[in-house]
């Protein structure tokens, strides 16, 4: 291998070659005639040293370039072999890990699809039903009592603070759950809601009495409500259904069924959890692969390139490498 020591080493030969060939000749004067053969050998050899140094120059700034190049180019041919073995490699490993999302994704949907059978059917499925009943007569009551809500905050600090309420202990704790959660206060009243009217009648009393501090337009409406709940039983209906519905989630609640559906649904839900986990583990190990395949493809279409470039100009020939 030509290396760039052994051509450095050539130029100073070619620099220091002449420069020691005028001390030689300066060293032996004229006169001295037995040096004249001596003389003339020196130069005939030295004449050919010049010779071969001026080949040895021509093949360091012409033949070394291509020699070096066509040595260059057949490393490169070597490093875009190795690197389509890899990629090879890395298309292997992309296949296989696409073949195991798809299967991850597979086993995900049928989890999901599972979970989403067990909700809406049996048991489970009417217990579902039952809580948006729920929910929706949870609404209608808050609306039936809205503009009771403020004077049943005054009647509650009224009774806290000894003003003469005139409310029971019993009394006194469903006015508390009426105003922290008006359907379940509602729900659990027994039948003619009794509680309810009696809280309803000490709190006209109180408002007439001017125990309670409410704007003109409060009392008026409050009077209304009060006046139909107590006198027309206007939320009988309301009550009947409420009530049903606390029952019914209470007996589906309890039930075998719906416990071993509970246990299955935290079963399906570690399992879709653990799905969702592996799901990114091969997520993160595609997008590595993917860089990898993609850096490896850039490197060989660069060392191509300079390939064709080198055998350009080594053969003054144009070449496309597939």
């Amino acid at each position: 291998m030509i290396t760039f020591e052994r051509i450095n080493f050539f130029t100073y030969v070619s620099v220091f070659l002449p420069f020691f060939t005028g001390l030689v000749f300066c060293a032996i004067p004229a006169k001295f005639n037995v040096f004249i053969l001596d003389r003339r050998k020196f130069s005939a050899v030295f004449e050919k040293a010049k010779d071969s140094l001026r080949i040895l120059e021509y093949f360091l700034s012409k033949e070394y370039v291509k020699t070096k190049m066509l040595e260059e180019t057949f490393q490169l041919i070597d490093k875009v072999l190795a690197n389509e073995q890899q990629l090879e490699t890395l298309k292997n490993q992309k296949a296989r890990i696409e073949a195991e999302q798809a299967a991850v994704e597979g086993e995900t949907a049928q989890t999901e699809q599972r979970i989403t059978d067990l909700r809406s059917k049996g048991s489970m499925g009417k217990l579902d039903q039952t809580s948006t009943e729920i929910e929706i007569l949870s609404v209608e009551v808050r609306h039936s009592l809205q503009h009771l809500q403020k004077p049943f905050i005054k009647l509650q600090s009224l009774a806290t603070h000894g003003g003469g309420s005139g409310l029971t202990p019993d009394e006194v704790n469903k006015l508390d759950q009426y105003v922290r959660n008006p359907f379940e206060a509602f729900a659990t009243e027994t039948p003619g809601i009794p509680l309810l009217k009696e809280i309803l009648r000490k709190l006209a009393r109180s408002v007439s009495d001017g125990k309670l501090k409410l704007k003109p337009e409060k009392i008026r409406k409050a009077e209304q409500i009060i006046e139909c709940i107590t006198n027309k039983d206007s939320l009988a209906t309301l009550h009947k259904k409420s009530q049903e519905a606390m029952t019914r989630k209470a007996q589906l609640s309890t039930s075998t069924e719906i416990d071993e559906t509970r246990q299955e649904l935290a079963r399906l839900q570690v399992q879709l959890d653990d799905l969702g986990r592996k799901r990114g583990m091969i997520e993160s190990e595609r997008a590595a692969v993917r860089r990898k395949h993609d850096d490896t493809v850039r490197n060989i279409s660069m060392d191509k390139n300079e390939i064709e470039r080198n055998i350009m100009e080594f053969l003054s020939q144009k070449v496309h490498i597939e």
